[in-house]
Order: C-alpha cells, then structure tokens, then sequence
C-alpha cells in the first residue's frame, strides 16, 4: 500500500484530503505543512507522495523541492497553489514527478490525479469518477457506506455476474477490498441511502426519495455511470 503525506492548513485542508484518500488503497498521514515540519516527517518515515499546501510561492519554495528530490529521488510532489503563479509552475514542474495544482481543489480531483498516478483503474478499489459520480447524485461521503457502495459499483462495473448474489458474492468482495465484514459493509450502505433518500437523490434526472433494494440501486448507479462515461467520451 502506497504512503501519501500531507501537510494540513487552514480549516484541517490536509486532514481532510487524507481521510478520504485513505478509502481508495493509500495509507495517509498528515503533519503541519510548514517545510521543516514536512521535511522532518520525510526523514521519519517513507514516503511515495508529498501533499502540501504553498500560499507564497517564492524562490525558497523551489529550493524545498529540489531539496525534497535531492533527498528523496522517487518522491512524487503534489504542490496546492493558493496562487496561480506560472513562473512557480514552470520552475517547479522541471522536477520529475512534480504537479502542481492551483486551489481551490475538491477531494475528487486531487483523488482522481493521485490514483491514477499510482494504480491502474483495474487495482483500483473504487474508481476515482464514481466517487465522484456518487456525491453528484446527493450521496455524502463522510460515512462509510458511501465507500462501499463505490466500490460496489466498481466491482460490477467488472464483473456484472457478482450481482446476481450480493450477499454471497459481491458484498464478500467488497468487504475484503475495504477490510471490514459481509454484515457491516450491507448495514452501512443501506443506512447511508436511507439518510440519503430522505433528503432525496438524483436517480434517472429525477430527485426521488424512493429507495429501491440496494442491489437495484447498484444496477440503476452503475447503468447511469456506464452511460454518463460515453457520453463524455463522445463529447
């Protein structure tokens, strides 16, 4: 599993980022994002990416990756810019494995952009889109049954024959990806929709508060993604 740090700033930015990458197949951790303090915990543990935040991008904010990729060649740097300063990119970037992202940045992209740096889509315990597909629909992500159904629509979206038992075959599969039980994985996202439902969610361009059985739902996600992505893709 990769490790991800990621320096942490106003309002608990970092932490927030590292909870929720640590759904989809990362270890995370986060530290105070001034550069010492990141520099301290690269030297204390490995690391395969640095997350952090840069407000005033200046000559010494270069200097910290060279110093990063001088000490730590394989590291991956993703640098938020709360700036857009294109010298800073230019100049930043002329490092390998260096990205540089101007904020504001939702969960999503970041997500999306780190993943797939580091997994194909296939190792992926829930593809980065759905997630993101997901939220759009009114679903929230801060319970675990949102992971778990992500990641149950990913695991369909490979394999269509584990729906035909969901109890004995798609949610044994998604409980071992996600390291919890059939039970809790079930109970989760039943519960997660209900309170979704009741608010009211995007099913088929309509808002409902109807919630079908979570094996239908799963098939009506998963039929409204597959058509979404071709979509974009012939746009």
């Amino acid at each position: 599993m990769y490790r991800l740090l990621f320096g942490n700033y106003i309002n608990g930015l970092g932490a927030g980022f590292a909870k929720y990458m640590s759904h989809f197949q990362f270890e995370t951790s986060y530290c105070g994002n001034n550069k010492d303090t990141l520099m301290c915990n690269l030297h204390n543990r490995y690391y395969d990416a640095l997350i952090y935040f840069e407000s005033l991008p200046s000559e010494q904010s270069v200097d910290f990756i060279k110093k990063c990729k001088s000490e730590f060649p394989e590291l991956k740097i993703y640098v938020i810019l709360f700036i857009d300063s294109m010298s800073f990119i230019q100049e930043a970037e002329k490092y390998n494995d260096v990205v540089c992202v101007v904020a504001p940045v939702m969960e999503t992209e970041l997500c999306c952009m780190i993943s797939y740096d580091f997994y194909s889509q296939e190792e992926m315990p829930i593809i980065p889109e759905v997630s993101e597909f997901l939220i759009e629909k009114g679903f929230k992500r801060s319970v675990a049954g949102f992971y778990y159904l992500g990641c149950s629509i990913t695991m369909f979206l490979r394999n269509k024959n584990v729906l035909n038992h969901i109890m004995t075959n798609l949610y044994p599969l998604v409980a071992e990806c996600m390291n919890t039980t059939t039970a809790h994985v079930e109970r989760s996202i039943r519960v997660m929709c209900s309170i979704a439902f009741s608010r009211g969610v995007m099913l088929n361009d309509t808002v409902t508060n109807k919630r079908p059985p979570n094996k239908k739902l799963i098939y009506i996600l998963s039929k409204e993604y597959s058509t979404k992505e071709k979509e974009k893709g012939q746009s």
